[in-house]
């Protein structure tokens, strides 16, 4: 596929940032890219202004009439080249892009502009970003990642909370960090995942090709490619894995169980759905082998079922003022 017009990489752009690109037109725009720092430059404010249609801040929150005038009046600032594009995208979020740009607008007086994007995904979503050096990062359900609009001289800083995997593109001479709950991941250029959500005890770090250091409980650990780093209430081990596609297999929206016991599981599920778990004890060690490939979580507590003589019941969530409350599952053994 060739890039005849202006429009031609829009489609592209486009179709990229709806995770609908396939092999050839990823490589075809990462070159495009590369090829100025104009068309660098050109995507980044693309894909901020796409993420933007998904803000980590409530609109509603923001009471932004003088502010809005101000968007309006900044209406130039779209190119005609994104026309294309934001046809498509504002169709389905057009609200949410003047609400992230009132919001802008509305704090530009009173706080000074960090050149930082956050970009945040929902339960039970998934999303991937193109960081400015690059580097490609895959953010599961429940996250949120921050990274600067462009990396300094010095390292490539990132901030975690949740759970990513990240394609670093090598430079020997600007380490890539993540910053992540209680680790630091530190890489030149490689293929990690890691697991550090807030809400949770363990964070965990899974290497799959290349070399990478980590720092957590005042210790550096290296880890080689094939091993994974589990580090929970102050204790870190690493050790080799026979298949790391156990750790990374969310990218393709499946999650691997093997051997695992119940409430472990459950911990997982946490993660990825509105949901949290009750447990009885005489059935959180209880082993499951199960493959989960975008079930909802019922279907998932049939399964469940099926597979143990255990019983799972949903509470009738109460009311959250419009907000989608979070789901409450007993298991218990029957």
């Amino acid at each position: 596929m060739d890039l005849n017009t202006p429009q031609d990489i829009d489609i592209i752009i486009a179709r990229y940032l709806a995770r609908e690109a396939s092999a050839e037109e990823t490589e075809l725009l990462l070159r495009w890219i590369e090829a100025s720092e104009a068309n660098r430059r050109s995507f980044f404010e693309i894909q901020d202004t796409w993420h933007a249609l998904h803000p980590p801040f409530a609109p509603g929150s923001i009471d932004t009439a003088r502010a809005e005038r101000k968007v309006l009046a900044r209406a130039g600032l779209m190119r005609k080249r994104k026309k294309l594009w934001l046809q498509t995208a504002l169709a389905a979020g057009v609200a949410a892009l003047i609400a992230f740009g009132a919001y802008r607008a509305a704090t530009a007086d009173s706080t000074p502009q960090v050149p930082e994007y956050t970009v945040s995904t929902a339960y039970g979503y998934t999303m991937e970003a193109l960081l400015p050096d690059g580097s490609r990062v895959w953010l599961n359900a429940n996250s949120t990642l921050r990274y600067p609009a462009q990396f300094g001289d010095g390292d490539r800083a990132v901030h975690l909370s949740g759970e990513a995997y990240f394609s670093v593109s090598a430079d020997a001479t600007h380490p890539f960090r993540v910053h992540a709950h209680d680790i630091t991941v530190t890489a030149t250029g490689t293929q990690f995942n890691v697991n550090a959500y807030d809400i949770s005890p363990c964070s965990s770090v899974t290497l799959v090709e290349g070399k990478v250091d980590v720092a957590a409980g005042g210790h550096i650990y290296s880890m080689n490619s094939g091993e994974h780093l589990n580090t929970t209430s102050g204790r870190t081990r690493v050790a080799a894995v026979e298949d790391v596609a156990k750790y990374c297999s969310w990218r393709d929206g499946v999650l691997i169980f093997d051997n695992d016991r119940l409430a472990d599981i459950c911990s997982r599920l946490e993660q990825i759905y509105n949901v949290d778990f009750e447990i009885d004890p005489a059935v959180a060690p209880v082993n499951f082998h199960i493959i989960l490939k975008g079930e909802n979580i019922s279907e998932i507590m049939r399964m469940l079922e099926m597979s143990a003589p255990i019983a799972c019941t949903a509470a009738e969530p109460a009311d959250s003022c419009g907000v989608k409350p979070r789901q409450h599952i007993s298991i218990s053994a029957r």
